[in-house]
């Protein structure tokens, strides 16, 4: 159980500190910028310009499709579709609509022909997709 609280807080502190990256952008770039990612019933993490998004930071292309939290499996993408993805991967950010992420999703499964994986390192169980096909020129560079 204490393995679990520490991967927790330390996936928490990754998305803190890319949370903090893109305040310290929009700053830098007199764009507006809240931080609401504590209210978990919108789905979302940021507001940036007046446009929310669901703010994933990670270092791969894979994202999850289906999770398992506290005994319940759902799948993330189906919730708050309206509010899209911004993918933080480095200093790159990527907006990802998820309504396209889920039927390419549900596309791919009935033909059998979706690459799953699994991701363990935030305490809970992520069966996760490559969205590499997504991720292309970045829509924000967040450094320097």
């Amino acid at each position: 159980m204490e393995r679990v609280i520490r991967r927790q807080i330390r996936e928490h502190n990754i998305e803190r500190k890319g949370i903090e990256l893109i305040r310290n952008w929009a700053i830098r770039n007199y764009v507006s910028f809240e931080d609401v990612h504590d209210d978990f019933s919108t789905g979302i993490d940021i507001i940036l310009d007046e446009k929310p998004y669901d703010l994933k930071v990670t270092k791969s292309t894979w994202l999850t499709f289906v999770k398992r939290f506290r005994d319940t499996w759902y799948c993330p993408i189906e919730l708050h579709t309206e509010v899209p993805y911004l993918i933080l991967n480095g200093t790159n950010g990527y907006i990802l609509d998820k309504k396209e992420l889920l039927a390419f999703c549900t596309q791919q499964s009935i033909r059998s022909g979706i690459q799953l994986g699994v991701y363990v390192l935030d305490g809970n169980i992520n069966i996760t997709f490559n969205a590499d096909r997504f991720i292309k020129e970045p829509d924000f560079e967040f450094g320097g």
